[in-house]
């Protein structure tokens, strides 16, 4: 959910919440939330390319950051779970068997860009 403030535009998710953009007038807020949210979609659908091609990447070149778990704690034996976010905010998550991790990366990547996009819909509304 977006939040536009007198001071500020949020992104709030899960009871968490992140500045997207903070300053100058309300148009250049504005401008800037949407570059951070069309930042976000072009990071998804890059890394869910390149998770495709067989690079499992971290994210770490993106504002994404993406986390994953193998067999252990709350993922079952063989399973791999797949958790993407922005800013501390849960975009994506897939689960799945290890032996397909690049299909459940591309799946929570792919969940990742729909909400990114939503959210950039979201803000043009307002």
């Amino acid at each position: 959910m977006i939040r536009i403030k007198d001071d500020c535009i949020e992104l709030s998710l899960g009871g968490r919440v992140a500045t997207l953009a903070s300053g100058g007038t309300p148009s250049e807020r504005l401008v800037e939330a949407k570059a951070q949210l069309q930042n976000v979609l072009a990071a998804a659908e890059e890394l869910a390319g390149e998770a495709r091609n067989g690079d499992m990447s971290d994210g770490t070149a993106s504002p994404l950051r993406i986390v994953r778990k193998d067999g252990r704690g709350s993922v079952s034996r063989g399973q791999v779970s797949v958790t993407v976010t922005y800013r501390g905010l849960m975009l994506g998550r897939a689960m799945g068997d290890r032996v397909g991790v690049r299909s459940v990366m591309v799946r929570a990547l792919e969940q990742t860009g729909e909400k990114a996009a939503e959210l950039l819909e979201e803000l043009n509304r307002e």
